[in-house]
C-alpha cells in the first residue's frame, strides 16, 4: 500500500512560525510533522484506497525505510517539518509558490476528487 500527498503538508508548515511551541526543552521533547508523500506501506489497504492510489506513477512512490530515516534525522535535528524525497520536495515547493487561496482551492478540488471516487 502507499501513503499521502506531500502537498497536504502545507497546513503543517503554515504553523512553522510557532516552532518554539513544538519544543519542550525541560523534557527534551521535539515535535516533527513528517509529510511522506506516497509511501509503499499498508496504509491504502487499510484505508480502502488501494485501487485509486495504484494510478499514481511509480516514480512518485517512496520506500518506507527512506521515509523513516528522514523522519528520525529530522527529529534529531529538531526540524519542525520534514518532506522526504526529491519528488515530494518539488511538489511542496510548487505548492508554497501558489497564493494561499489558490493552494487551498487546489487541495479542496483534490479532496473532492478522492471523495467522489469512493
Amino acid at each position: 500500500a502507499r501513503f499521502a500527498q506531500p502537498g497536504r503538508c502545507r497546513p503543517a508548515s503554515a504553523g512553522n512560525g510557532g516552532r518554539a511551541q513544538n519544543r519542550d526543552h525541560r523534557h527534551n521533547i521535539n515535535v516533527t510533522a513528517l509529510c511522506p508523500g506516497l509511501t509503499d506501506t499498508e496504509f491504502h489497504d487499510v484505508a480502502g484506497t488501494r485501487e485509486r492510489a495504484a494510478n499514481a506513477p511509480d516514480w512518485m512512490w517512496m520506500q518506507p525505510d527512506a521515509v523513516v530515516e528522514a523522519g528520525i534525522e529530522a527529529v534529531e535535528r529538531g526540524q519542525p517539518v520534514i518532506v522526504p524525497g526529491s519528488v515530494n520536495k518539488g511538489i511542496t515547493t510548487l505548492a508554497k509558490l501558489l497564493p494561499d487561496p489558490l493552494a487551498r482551492a487546489a487541495m479542496q478540488a483534490q479532496s473532492r476528487r478522492w471523495k467522489s471516487e469512493f
